[in-house]
């Protein structure tokens, strides 16, 4: 079992983790509403073996969303990611919103 707590900018810590293990990605979400995603990109070849393990990682651009996060996990065969907060929940493709619940009304991308 492994432990990873990120510190991010403005001293958000990342408490919750979902990994991808088709796309190679790690989310992460904090306390704060904020979801960040690592892709797992490591040089080519024989580089990867002397590459270090901290940069195998690339951070993709966070999103900021409302409230605490209680709940994050990876579903479907469309590699959604399902984020749950304190006054939404989110579907979110990698990066991109695929759909949005909101005080009974839903809305989706087809």
């Amino acid at each position: 079992m492994i432990i990873v707590v990120v510190i991010f900018v403005n001293l958000a810590v990342f408490d919750l983790f979902s990994p991808s293990y088709y796309t190679g990605i790690l989310a992460g979400g904090t306390d704060r509403g904020r979801v960040a995603m690592w892709k797992y990109a490591p040089a080519p070849g024989l580089l990867a073996r002397k590459q270090d393990s901290e940069t195998k990682w690339k951070l993709q651009p966070p999103s900021d969303l409302e409230g605490s996060i209680l709940q994050i996990k990876w579903g479907s065969s469309k590699n959604l990611l399902a984020v749950n907060t304190i006054a939404v929940s989110t579907v979110l493709s990698e990066h991109i919103m695929s759909a949005h619940l909101r005080d009974q009304v839903n809305i989706a991308r087809p």
